[in-house]
C-alpha cells in the first residue's frame, strides 16, 4: 500500500502553487511493483475554480515503495 495524493493546479506540472485537494491509500502494484495499473477516484473541487485547470495525481507521493524509477508517479489531466 502507498498514499496517493490529488491536486489543482494552473500548470500542467506539479510546483508550489498547485492546492493540495485530498489524499488516499491505494494498493495498486502490491503484487508486481514496475507494472502499470489503473484507479479511479472522486475528487471534489473547491469553489472559486473557474477557467482552465489540471487536476495533478501524484502516486506514492510520501515514497513509501522502493521503485526503480521514482519520476513515473506523476500525471496530470484537464479541469475546465
Amino acid at each position: 500500500m502507498f498514499i496517493q495524493a490529488y491536486y489543482i493546479s494552473k500548470k500542467p506540472y506539479f510546483n508550489s502553487s498547485a492546492k493540495f485537494l485530498k489524499d488516499e491509500v491505494s494498493t495498486l502494484g502490491n503484487e508486481y511493483r514496475d507494472r502499470c495499473d489503473r484507479e479511479s477516484a472522486n475528487i471534489m473541487i473547491p469553489k472559486g475554480y473557474y477557467g482552465k485547470y489540471y487536476i495533478l495525481f501524484r502516486a506514492d507521493y510520501k515514497s513509501q515503495i522502493d521503485e526503480k524509477d521514482e519520476k513515473n508517479n506523476f500525471t496530470s489531466i484537464k479541469y475546465m
